[in-house]
């Protein structure tokens, strides 16, 4: 895959990110004064991946795969899982786990007022009056998770 190529894979959906968290956002919040977790559900699900989810899709159809659930197997490069595959993947979660802590930590010790979290998505704790928004968060996750996957891995 030449430069170009990778800069729209990646390049694009990584600026309408950028617009989504500091133009879309901001903006939905003022208009609606929706909460920013749920301006970040909309604006990233309807300018970042469901259009990431489309393209799969338009790609996958493009390549002439057939509308069956072994040709997606095959598009997602799923093959047989074996145990060593397993085992790498265990410990990477591990890894993965560690180092986001550690790096918390210093994170907090290094830096005043530190927070892991975007300026843009800092919210109060979701109260029991609130937990629509986690049923809002459901169509951002599928499309997210299975858009990503058939893009990036098909």
């Amino acid at each position: 895959m030449g430069v170009k190529l990778s800069f729209v894979y990646f390049g694009v959906p990584a600026h309408l990110l950028f617009f989504a968290t500091h133009l879309g956002i901001p903006f939905l919040n003022r208009l609606t004064e929706v909460p920013l977790v749920v301006g970040w559900y909309i604006c990233s699900g309807t300018l970042v991946f469901l259009p990431i989810f489309i393209a799969a899709f338009y790609f996958y159809k493009r390549d002439g795969y057939p509308c069956e659930f072994k040709a997606l197997w095959t598009r997602f490069r799923l093959n047989d899982f074996s145990c060593k595959a397993f085992v790498i993947s265990i410990l990477s979660i591990v890894i993965i786990g560690t180092l986001t802590y550690l790096m918390m930590e210093a994170g907090k010790r290094l830096f005043t007022n530190y927070s892991p979290s975007p300026s843009f998505l800092t919210m109060k704790p979701i109260g029991p009056g609130d937990l629509w928004i986690l049923f809002a968060w459901i169509p951002l996750f599928f499309f997210n998770i299975f858009g990503e996957a058939l893009n990036w891995r098909g």
